[in-house]
């Protein structure tokens, strides 16, 4: 009778470890994500010069945008990337977030077929590598971005949309509008 309690403690503290990762990953396996290899989709969509400094970029500014000012509200004042209104300048990210940065954009599970209308962004990341930076534009709506102003890239059912929100999360803590963002 001794020998049961002890092993039925440990076996309910197991499924109670394994219960509490599956509700964090949501039943999905961690992905590992590697900054310096990017995947084959990833050179095709992306440029050389574009992954070189994703590669090495040590920075990344971070702003929120008003995505439905491109075009619409011209006359409206203040500073502008793209023709989007730039609505607040974050704290500026280091080397692990452009890191982490680059390992979902050079992963292959980052990219997907799907399409939606939308894209009215809410966020840039500019990793700076040197001198040289790249503009990432983000839209969570419709789950897609924009690398450099030149393709659009889909994230749709990406099973990476939960790192981009958490880059998000990371890089504006004090937004009520980016903290209520889920992952997947």
């Amino acid at each position: 009778m001794r020998l049961r309690k002890p092993v039925t403690l440990g076996v309910l503290l197991s499924i109670f470890a394994i219960a509490a990762y599956l509700a964090i990953n949501q039943g999905r396996p961690s992905i590992s994500l590697d900054p310096t290899n990017p995947c084959e989709r990833a050179k095709k969509v992306l440029e050389e010069g574009t992954i070189s400094i994703l590669k090495d970029a040590d920075k990344v500014e971070v702003f929120r945008i008003d995505g439905r000012s491109d075009g619409e509200r011209t006359n409206e004042p203040g500073n502008r990337i793209h023709g989007y209104l730039v609505k607040h300048k974050g704290k500026d990210q280091g080397r692990e977030f452009a890191q982490d940065l680059a390992g979902i954009l050079f992963h292959e599970r980052t990219y997907s077929n799907g399409y939606a209308a939308c894209f009215f962004p809410g966020i840039v990341f500019r990793p700076w590598a040197g001198e040289k930076s790249v503009t990432v534009v983000l839209c969570l709506e419709c789950d897609q971005l924009l690398v450099n102003f030149s393709r659009t890239i889909s994230f749709y059912n990406s099973p990476l949309r939960a790192n981009l929100v958490r880059l998000a999360k990371q890089a504006f803590p004090e937004d009520p509008e980016i903290q209520e963002l889920r992952g997947p």
